[in-house]
């Protein structure tokens, strides 16, 4: 789409604004990635949690699984949107 130009005082003006609108976009995006990794590491942890706790242990086995599971998710999602934990830190003291 082609930026319109306006009028003022005989000079034309590009509009800038787009541009600005593109990157809270981005940011916004990106925001959202990061709760969501922050998510899984919030899952990783709870998974972790109940390997250690007696009352799970006939679950084990099936614990350990969605575990590894979430890992690898984990692992994937940083690498397609290239974020890392530090990021989710950053965020919050922003």
């Amino acid at each position: 789409m082609q930026m319109r130009e306006k009028q003022r005082g005989g000079r034309h003006h590009h509009r800038s604004g787009r541009g600005g609108e593109e990157h809270r976009a981005q940011t916004f995006r990106r925001k959202r990635a990061l709760g969501f990794l922050e998510m899984l590491y919030v899952k990783q942890e709870i998974l972790k949690g109940q390997l250690q706790r007696e009352e799970f242990a006939n679950s084990r086995p099936v614990i350990e699984g969605e575990l590894k599971a979430v890992e690898m998710i984990i692992e994937e999602f940083k690498n397609v949107f290239q974020v890392e934990r530090s990021e989710i830190e950053e965020g919050k003291n922003e």
